[in-house]
Order: C-alpha cells, then structure tokens, then sequence
C-alpha cells in the first residue's frame, strides 16, 4: 500500500520539514513482495517506484508435496518446535 501512495506521501516532505524526502526514505527502506496477489500492474508500480533491487519473491503458503499429512505436520510444526 506504501508504495501506491509514494508520491502523495512524498508532498508532505517539505511541510514536515524532514531531512530526507518521504521517496527518499521509502526507496531505501522498504522491500516489497507480490504475495499472494500477484498482478503484474502492482509489480510494474514497485518496480517504478522501488526498483528491482526492492522487490522479493517468496512463497507463504503452506507446502504442498507428497509428504503426506504426517511429514507436512514434522515439516511446519515440528520445524518451529525444534527451533523455538
């Protein structure tokens, strides 16, 4: 959401008299993911706005294998058991 309102966030720079541009700060801040929504018009804005250094690509949803119930339940949970 950051990245559709750069811009506008941008023209409040000189009002909050800010050392650094809003842009500035957000350019060289903010990483962005396509998630599960994936459209190219949102990843055509980030890349525009942040560049394609800025732009990761990952995978949150659940695996899906031919684990089974059993190795996907050892594979999440006992993942987090054993490393928390």
């Amino acid at each position: 959401m950051l990245v559709s309102f750069a811009d506008r966030a941008n023209a409040l720079t000189g009002t909050a008299k800010l050392e650094r541009s809003v842009l500035d700060f957000i350019t060289g801040n903010i990483y962005a993911t396509p998630g599960d929504v994936f459209s190219h018009r949102m990843l055509r804005q980030n890349l525009d706005v942040l560049g394609p250094d800025r732009i990761m690509f990952a995978v949150d949803d659940p695996f899906k294998g031919t684990l089974g119930q059993q190795g996907s339940d050892a594979l999440g949970r006992g993942f987090c058991r054993a490393f928390y």
